[in-house]
């Protein structure tokens, strides 16, 4: 049975963790210090129609996410195939997901270097977008 850590929730992490419930021969855990998960976007919505929509923008991990082990730490840096939790405590792991938001928090590497973003990574410049959508490439 593979293990697959996934580090910080949100969206990202929610739904990479449904998808591989349905998966077999898999052990999920989630390594989030919230108990809840919750829509940072439809806060804003939340406050103007606070009687019918307030209570739907968050959610206990625990009911979403009925096989999945959730961890209510926070992680605090990577050393070979274990996530070392901030109370020293650790997790093992065969695959591990780094939500970007941890990433930006500065998860560390076993050397105790933050990652260094690397310019070539991320988003794609709206400029490259029309290009491609217009069958061309990008550089």
């Amino acid at each position: 049975m593979k293990k697959i850590v996934i580090a910080g929730g949100g969206i990202a992490a929610l739904v990479l963790a449904k998808n591989l419930e349905k998966s077999q021969n898999v052990e999920i855990t989630l390594v989030e210090p919230k108990d809840y998960f919750e829509v940072p976007y439809a806060q804003l919505r939340a406050l103007v129609e606070p009687d019918s929509f307030s209570r739907t923008i968050r959610a206990p991990y625990g009911e979403l996410l009925k096989e999945v082990t959730h961890i209510r730490k926070k992680a605090e840096r990577i050393a070979e195939d274990t996530l070392v939790l901030a109370d020293g405590s650790t997790e093992p792991f065969d695959f591990l997901v780094l939500v970007k938001r941890d990433i930006r928090y500065g998860i560390k590497t076993e050397t105790g270097g933050k990652r260094e973003r690397n310019p070539a990574e991320g988003r794609i410049g709206t400029h490259c977008r029309r290009r491609i959508r217009r069958g061309g490439t990008c550089r």
